[in-house]
């Protein structure tokens, strides 16, 4: 379970130094934010977090009534709380973010796009490949909605335009090539949401259709073949699924469809389709006893679901306990996590999974050799 730590009596954001943790609280003057679109205000200058840099990991963070917790660990344990700041602390109106392989990504309401980290590959956006440790603005890129931070492409709608760039060795960019590309590409229009794997990307359209794009080993693009492909096919979804959401994993993917239905799709060496068995699928199949309205998070090689009653379902890899069953054995088909409830939002790192609660606390299980859990 998370450190909890009171609720800030001032309007100020503050850093408190601990042997092992450190913690930046923010305040923002509206209702608490959902659990993607974090907005973040103080009387100050506006504040956003993004990743620290190396021998630093975000642990988590906690919402108190309308401060937000962000807790950090230093793995060498000892550092001067001042430079932890200036590190750790952007001045922009951040609305989303998301984070890649050693970079990040975020959407500011008053500088658009911005980018920032590794860069060999392009990923930033910025039209070089130097890397960078400051938040730059992704000038190409205007009125973007949502972005999507693979291992080393990056994906945003603006509009309904979808646009990619970055790392594109398995045509992962769905630009028709394998070239990289350190400027945003224009892929598919109407969509509505979008997913990075490490190789992959799949797009839901406005018309409830999912198309993937990039590495097919182990049949990813559930198109029904295992041949990649650098340009948008379409996912053989199973007959009469409206597709209202999309989740990427790292060699998986799954949808829900507007009637509870959840279909996952390829690499299943672990179980993490949830599908009974541990067979590769190229196209989607159905979770028969997956039932109920449910919320679905494709990890690396583990998948949970979040009901809407509030608990949580995983399967797949469970080495170091990431399921939160009380054990470490595989689970090839959905599995209630037992004494787990009021779940407003679930997180799926490779090896390690954690659940924010309704009451503001949150919960880790799974490795922890990094001291990942915040215990």
């Amino acid at each position: 379970m998370a450190q909890k730590v009171a609720r800030p009596q001032t309007q100020d954001s503050e850093i408190r130094a601990h042997p092992r943790f450190f913690t930046i609280e923010f305040l923002w003057t509206s209702t608490p934010p959902s659990k993607k679109k974090i907005e973040l205000n103080t009387h100050r200058p506006d504040f956003a977090f993004y990743t620290p840099p190396p021998l630093f990991f975000i642990l988590g963070y906690e919402i108190h009534g309308s401060s937000m917790v962000v807790v950090m660990h230093h793995m060498l344990t000892s550092l001067l709380w001042l430079c932890i700041f200036s590190w750790v602390v952007v001045t922009t109106h951040a609305a989303d973010i998301s984070l890649g392989d050693s970079y990040s990504c975020a959407i500011s309401s008053q500088q658009g796009l911005m980018c920032w980290g590794y860069n060999a590959d392009g990923q930033l956006g910025l039209g070089t490949t130097t890397n960078t440790n400051s938040a730059s603005p992704v000038t190409s890129m205007s009125n973007v909605v949502d972005v999507i931070a693979g291992n080393a492409h990056t994906c945003a709608i603006t509009g309904d335009q979808l646009y990619c760039w970055g790392r594109n060795s398995a045509g992962q960019l769905g630009t028709g090539n394998d070239i990289d590309s350190s400027t945003p590409v224009a892929v598919l229009p109407d969509i509505q949401a979008v997913g990075a794997g490490n190789a992959h990307t799949c797009a839901l359209k406005t018309t409830g259709e999912v198309w993937c794009w990039g590495n097919n080993v182990n049949g990813r693009l559930g198109d029904g073949t295992t041949t990649s492909s650098n340009s948008p096919v379409q996912v053989n979804s199973p007959s009469g699924i409206f597709a209202t959401s999309v989740s990427v994993g790292g060699t998986h993917s799954c949808v829900v469809g507007s009637d509870a239905t959840v279909a996952c799709w390829g690499r299943n060496n672990f179980g993490q389709l949830g599908i009974g068995s541990t067979l590769d699928s190229n196209v989607p199949v159905v979770l028969t006893t997956l039932t109920g309205s449910a919320t679905l998070v494709a990890g690396v090689t583990h998948t949970c679901a979040l009901y809407a009653v509030g608990t949580v379902a995983c399967w797949g890899l469970n080495s170091n306990g990431r399921l939160g069953l009380g054990d470490t054995t595989i689970r090839n088909e959905p599995t209630d996590i037992p004494s787990l409830s009021s779940v407003s939002a679930i997180a799926l790192g490779s090896s390690h999974t954690c659940a924010l609660l309704d009451d503001t606390t949150v919960k880790c299980w799974g490795a922890n050799s990094m001291g990942q859990l915040g215990d």
